[in-house]
């Protein structure tokens, strides 16, 4: 392994006999480097020992014998080399020992290397575009003693996405703006986050794959700093983020506002746990990709309508949710330009999440009341609501940050107060 910083290690393991008496083996670690231009390898060993159980040592030879098989092949050429060497005594006398020697019938070896190009780039400015250049040859073959490869210094102008390339300033402005033309084509990317629901996620994904986008699934809590971590990790092979939803979302049912002894501390703690610091730690881990975007990207924190009239499932749901709009805010001033945040605030939601506690007829009654009760009398779906949170997260709401959208189908115009938008 590695030594003294050199990439390759060597232990020198030599008995040790004076006379009859047989005093074990000396070991001398020494390190190896190789110069990558010349494949040259240089060994420099730790001093010999001078004294082994008390007796002095004394060095009669020092032999260097290379026997490895393989360990020389594919010689550069067949002119003379030799190996040598320097040993310093511990008075500071020195000498330079060397051997010579000489590979032949180089002319006799085939050649026939190998020489491959790859290219490849980012939709980003993240890590830019890479040109690789692979000149190899095979075992038993001449080896290559340099390499000249001569690139064109700029692209033929008569391409026609570089006759119509996008300026940059248009591009950071708004994407949508660019030349016809300067379009090469589209990728889209998804990482899709589940708890526990991995069929729903599995179903996510595909609805995402069908319209042609790459759909990751990442199973983690996202109350989790290291979880966040690893969702983040999974969108690091596009380079970039350009919308983070912090959808992820949990409850503790008391809709029954007064009975303070429904809910406890613990009760607060859990639901800040995903519903406040999940939104945080993932803004945190993501800020360096959602950073890299080539235009202001775009963090949508789903809050609720909860968090400006105070109703909803329970207390510690309502003082969650109001948080998560505060720290939009707050993360709207301290993350710009380069990152827009919004929260959407969506009423009563006709999902399964409300089935976990309300059941049967109870849910029924519940439904008809926010029909009956609403100024657009329904009751809205996740796909009712998908529009809004889309928004905010597209070009099209590029100058909005800071802002809370109620996307309750008016339910809060049923309550006074909206200090909390």
């Amino acid at each position: 392994g590695p030594y003294k910083g050199a990439p390759f290690g060597l232990s020198i393991v030599v008995p040790a006999e004076a006379g009859p008496f047989n005093l074990g083996s000396v070991i001398t670690r020494a390190a190896i480097t190789i110069d990558p231009h010349t494949a040259q390898a240089t060994i420099a060993s730790d001093p010999l020992l001078t004294f082994l159980q008390g007796i002095p040592l004394d060095v009669r030879s020092v032999n260097v014998i290379v026997d490895r098989e393989g360990f020389i092949f594919n010689p550069t050429n067949c002119q003379p080399s030799s190996v040598a060497g320097t040993i310093t005594s511990t008075q500071g006398a020195s000498a330079a020992p060397s051997s010579r020697f000489q590979a032949a019938n180089c002319a006799a070896l085939p050649f026939k290397p190998k020489f491959t190009v790859s290219t490849q780039g980012r939709t980003s400015k993240v890590g830019g575009a890479s040109l690789d250049v692979k000149v190899g040859s095979g075992p038993g073959q001449a080896n290559i003693a340099k390499t000249l490869v001569t690139l064109p210094k700029q692209l033929p102008s008569r391409l026609t996405t570089i006759q119509q390339a996008c300026p940059e300033a248009t591009f950071a402005a708004n994407p949508a703006t660019c030349p016809a033309g300067s379009n090469v084509g589209s990728a889209k990317a998804v990482v899709v986050n589940f708890a526990r629901s991995a069929k729903e996620a599995e179903e996510t994904a595909g609805l995402a794959r069908a319209q042609g986008a790459e759909a990751i699934l990442v199973q983690a809590d996202v109350g989790d700093d290291d979880g966040c971590g690893r969702i983040v990790k999974a969108a690091e092979v596009f380079g970039r983020v350009d919308a983070l939803f912090n959808n992820a979302g949990i409850t503790k049912f008391a809709p029954n506002h007064a009975d303070l002894n429904a809910v406890s501390a613990e009760d607060f703690l859990h639901l800040y746990r995903v519903n406040v610091v999940g939104a945080f730690q993932m803004t945190r881990a993501a800020r360096a990709l959602l950073e890299a975007a080539p235009s202001p990207s775009a963090i949508v924190n789903v809050s609720s309508i909860a968090a400006a009239i105070g109703i909803g499932s329970s207390v510690p749901y309502a003082a969650s949710k109001g948080a998560l709009t505060t720290m939009t805010l707050s993360l709207a001033r301290a993350l710009a330009p380069k990152i827009r945040v919004n929260a959407i605030c969506p009423g009563f939601m006709d999902t399964p999440w409300f089935g976990k506690a309300v059941v049967g007829a109870a849910l029924e009654q519940l439904r008809g009341h926010v029909i009956a009760t609403t100024p657009l009398k329904v009751a809205s779906s996740a796909e009712d609501i998908a529009g809004a949170a889309v928004f905010l997260a597209s070009p099209a709401a590029r100058h909005v940050t800071g802002e809370t959208l109620m996307a309750d189908a008016g339910m809060h115009l049923g309550f006074s107060s909206l200090s909390m938008r």
